[in-house]
């Protein structure tokens, strides 16, 4: 829910850089048309998860064979937007998710968007039961194989799964810098680390590239919670959490380009961390889209991915 609220907030402004003087409202619209409240590819997609996680584990074969149906499915449903890198894999039709795979891997070494990304917290709901993260990080890179490459686009979806897993079991939002130490194998950890510095210590978000890259997609939904978290005395009662999801998804989208995708990564780990309750009701009572959900069909499929 966290991430469909995101999504449907950032579609109006997407690809613009909404100043401080515009109001960030579920307004619909943008460059796609979007009416308020629906959700974007990043929702639908993350939608085709939770359902294949309803028949089976997604760390198995059968698991992943079931998302890249679904993936198919939705891509059948003729979506008005869709990333360019998912286009060109879903457009071969395979029919499995290890040719889904192998079609991905064949469009180069580092097709890093952040396509993969914006779909990853529905991994981490499908794995809250969990008592360690393993599988689900195996799914969580697996998953992201279906159309993405690259060795950092996949940790990307290991480290913001592995930090919306643990703000679902703790309630509270993750250290991203432990989350990096936890995931990151010890080669990568500095540039990591330096990601996440980055994200916390910059006025502007001004990173190596827009975010259409999946390490800045990462940094922007993270320098938009960062920024406006609420003092430690304020951030577990119900008007810290109302704030800041509402502070954080507004800063995310104002810092302009991908906004819908960027607000999308944000929204689920918030939504995570203090649950469904606390995003606002004026804005879960319009959420609505693929595959003919609102928002209580998205909680009960929510709750089904989990169970």
């Amino acid at each position: 829910m966290g991430t469909a609220a995101g999504d449907a907030l950032g579609a109006g402004y997407e690809f613009s850089f909404p100043g401080p003087e515009v109001p960030i409202v579920m307004k619909g619209g943008g460059p796609f048309g979007f009416a308020p409240g629906e959700w974007t590819d990043d929702t639908a997609m993350a939608a085709g998860i939770a359902r294949a996680a309803t028949l089976h584990r997604l760390d198995t074969t059968e698991g992943l064979d079931a998302v890249a149906a679904e993936f198919l499915r939705w891509q059948q449903s003729d979506p008005r937007d869709m990333g360019n890198q998912t286009r060109r894999v879903l457009s071969r039709r395979s029919p499995t998710a290890a040719a889904m795979q192998a079609t991905a891997a064949a469009t180069g070494p580092d097709n890093a968007g952040n396509g993969s990304l914006m779909r990853t917290a529905a991994i981490a709901v499908a794995f809250a039961h969990d008592q360690t993260p393993t599988a689900m990080l195996s799914a969580a890179a697996e998953v992201s194989r279906l159309t993405n490459t690259g060795v950092d686009t996949h940790l990307a979806c290991q480290v913001w799964s592995h930090a919306v897993w643990s703000a679902i079991g703790t309630g509270a939002l993750p250290d991203l810098h432990g989350t990096v130490t936890a995931v990151v194998p010890h080669g990568a950890r500095d540039r990591w680390h330096q990601w996440v510095t980055a994200a916390e210590t910059q006025d502007r978000p001004v990173f190596e590239h827009n975010n259409g890259w999946v390490i800045s997609a990462l940094q922007t939904a993270w320098w938009g919670i960062h920024r406006t978290r609420p003092a430690v005395d304020h951030a577990d009662t119900p008007d810290g959490a109302d704030a800041h999801i509402r502070d954080g998804l507004a800063a995310t989208v104002r810092a302009g380009h991908d906004t819908d995708t960027t607000a999308a990564i944000a929204g689920g780990l918030l939504g995570a961390a203090y649950g469904a309750a606390a995003i606002p009701s004026e804005w879960t009572r319009m959420l609505h889209g693929w595959p003919g959900l609102d928002t209580v069909g998205l909680a009960d499929l929510a709750d089904a991915a989990a169970r």
